[in-house]
């Protein structure tokens, strides 16, 4: 799992490889855990991308991009400057 830009302004790419098709789950939190979006991602076999964009709503600071998948559950930092 990586996210770029790392730190953006407010648009990041997320982009996963998997070894096989399956549904996900992918979720952003705040910094102290609390969920501020989720949604279903159905991964293909191979790399998968997909784009963010942060509303208005969304303060700067330290937020985490989490994958719940099959084999476990990913999570990577992302900053919004």
């Amino acid at each position: 799992l990586s996210v770029y830009p790392n730190p953006n302004n407010g648009i990041f790419t997320i982009k996963f490889d998997s070894k096989n098709k399956q549904e996900t789950k992918l979720t952003l939190l705040k910094a102290l855990g609390q969920q501020v979006y989720a949604m279903e991602w159905n991964l293909v076999e191979g790399v998968n991308s997909k784009e963010f964009m942060f509303s208005n709503d969304f303060a700067e600071g330290i937020y985490y991009v989490m994958i719940e998948t099959e084999n476990g559950i990913i999570r990577r930092k992302v900053v919004k400057e």
